[in-house]
């Protein structure tokens, strides 16, 4: 079969995905010890998440860092950077992006870029879009929404 035939026959690839799952924090580690709401600029964390389908079953997992960086002086929001790599079984996204703390604390919907990094998601380009569900149980569990599209 030639290189054109091959592609002809190739599956186009999907225009758009939109992935939506619960991830809950299964470890953590940071340079401070005191409660998430007293963070600020100089704190940093690296953490471990499950990822969970919306049947409650364990599909990937989620690694990722944030560093607090500054505190905005208009509003007084802590502003940090956030970068995650996700594991699903059919591909890994890439994510990055700057978002206000105080709003993470809020738990409003945020979000920044993400961009597919091998499988189903390679090339694709979109957003990761979050939201804390609850700030008492130690594993925050978090709402996320990747949506990805083609070229």
């Amino acid at each position: 079969m030639s290189a054109d035939t091959a592609s002809a026959t190739a599956a186009p690839a999907e225009p758009q995905i939109v992935v939506e799952v619960v991830e809950k924090i299964t470890k953590s580690e940071l340079n401070v010890t005191t409660p998430p709401n007293t963070w600020g600029p100089g704190t940093m964390a690296t953490y471990w998440c499950d990822v969970f389908d919306a049947d409650g079953k364990v599909v990937g997992t989620t690694v990722g860092s944030m560093v607090i960086l500054y505190q905005d002086p208009e509003t007084g929001h802590f502003i940090e950077q956030v970068s995650e790599q996700i594991s699903l079984p059919d591909g890994t996204i890439a994510a990055s992006g700057l978002v206000d703390r105080t709003e993470v604390l809020q738990q409003k919907w945020l979000g920044y870029r993400a961009e597919g990094t091998s499988g189903r998601y390679l090339g694709m380009t979109g957003s990761r879009n979050f939201r804390i569900t609850s700030l008492t149980d130690p594993s925050f569990p978090i709402d996320a929404k990747w949506e990805l599209s083609a070229g």
